[in-house]
């Protein structure tokens, strides 16, 4: 289920916020595409099919042959990478074109979604972020996305923790309101591999500390690392569970 992975603990106390570092690969390039319609420039014989959006090259330049576009007319075009697997989604990140038609990456909606779009049963979704319009993103721009995550609370042995879920799901669904091209060339797609905690290692290793079994301590050299702030309460939750939706800051 969405939202239900991912669960990851930390000593709460009485602090108003804390933060914790997630570490990220990216998961989208190669994988499969599909799209509600392709735009095909007879003049030199070029598709823009879905696939191009995840074939690795960022290049702006859309008559390179490495961006993707949907057809005229297309009304709310669909576009969608199946990862191959389920994933935590942390971000996506979009390249916009950089030879004309900026404009185009707006009226997005990003969705993190478990079974096929195409499927008719796409089972749970979760809107990772929105994109208005104007899209405020120029040409050759990028614009990240990062996902919201929920917050849980609760008491284990008399002390306050809490855990963080990311959305998870298999399929990236890209989908644009409205008549409007939907337009861009490259797709990454950022899953979480690893979240990491400023505190010492459990009791009875090297060093005493407070970290729960199971949870990794912050190491400043991993890559692809993202610091994200965790809202906490002001004082520490009583036994029983309680959640809020966090959004975090994007990179």
């Amino acid at each position: 289920m969405i939202a239900r992975v991912l669960y990851f603990l930390m000593a709460l106390g009485s602090a108003s916020a804390s933060s914790v570092y997630i570490s990220t690969s990216e998961v989208a390039s190669g994988q499969p595409t599909e799209s509600t319609s392709s735009f095909y420039y007879a003049a030199i014989t070029l598709n823009a099919t879905s696939d191009l959006a995840v074939d690795g090259d960022t290049n702006g330049d859309f008559l390179s042959g490495s961006c993707f576009s949907s057809d005229v007319p297309d009304v709310n075009p669909v576009w969608y990478v199946d990862l191959g697997e389920n994933f935590n989604i942390f971000s996506i990140k979009i390249y916009n074109r950089g030879d004309c038609c900026a404009d185009r990456l707006a009226d997005f909606a990003i969705d993190v979604v478990e079974n096929n779009p195409f499927s008719g049963d796409p089972g749970n979704v979760v809107n990772c972020g929105n994109i208005g319009n104007p899209g405020d993103v120029g040409p050759n721009g990028t614009k990240e996305i990062t996902c919201p995550f929920q917050t849980l609370y609760f008491n284990s042995q008399n002390k306050n923790y809490f855990s963080i879920a990311l959305p998870t799901g298999r399929y990236i669904r890209i989908t644009k309101t409205g008549e409007g091209m939907m337009t861009f060339c490259e797709i990454e797609v950022n899953a979480a591999t690893n979240i990491f905690y400023n505190y010492s290692p459990r009791k009875g290793s090297d060093n005493d500390g407070l970290a729960p079994e199971g949870l990794n301590t912050f190491k400043s050299a991993a890559e692809n690392m993202h610091y994200v702030p965790v809202t906490l309460p002001v004082t520490g939750v009583a036994d029983g569970d309680q959640s809020q939706e966090t959004e975090t800051e994007d990179e």
